[in-house]
Parts: structure tokens; sequence; C-alpha cells
């Protein structure tokens, strides 16, 4: 899995946690569309983003955004902090 995806340049970022030990291998990059969490948790706030700061004309792209996760490795988190 590639550790970040878009421009760290960019106005936005989306940081997530770390990746998911049992999808890593599957997924290309931090909260790829296929895992649940980007819909989870990201388009709700990805909805107020645009709610709030955009004009309802404009689109905000998500493709703009800068996403990675904080830790690069689920193992190397304290144990009590990841989910069995």
């Amino acid at each position: 899995m590639n550790k970040s995806k878009g421009n760290p340049n960019t106005k936005i970022w989306l940081i997530g946690d770390s990746a998911p030990e049992k999808w890593e291998k599957d997924l290309t990059h931090p909260f790829d569309e296929r895992h649940p969490v980007i819909h989870n948790i990201w388009t709700p706030i990805i909805y107020k983003i645009q709610k709030l700061i955009y004009d309802e004309k404009s689109i905000l792209i998500s493709d703009d955004f800068f996403i990675r996760n904080a830790v690069e490795k689920a193992c190397t988190k304290p144990k009590n902090n990841i989910k069995e």
C-alpha cells in the first residue's frame, strides 16, 4: 500500500489512524474507497466541509485532498489501542 495519496501542498488533509493489517496488501492507499472507513467516517466530514466552506455551486473534489495515515503499521501502536 502506498503511504499517501494526493499533493501534500493541498489545503485539506485527511489523516487516519493506521492501515488495517488484514487489508493492507489489498488496498492501494490510505482510505482506499474499497475500505468501509471512507464511507463510515469521512463521508459525513467531507459533506460538512462542502456545506460550510464551499459554495453550493462549487464542487469539492476529494481527489484534491492529501490522504495519509498517522501510523504506518498498526503493529507499532501500543497493544491496548488495537481492537482484536
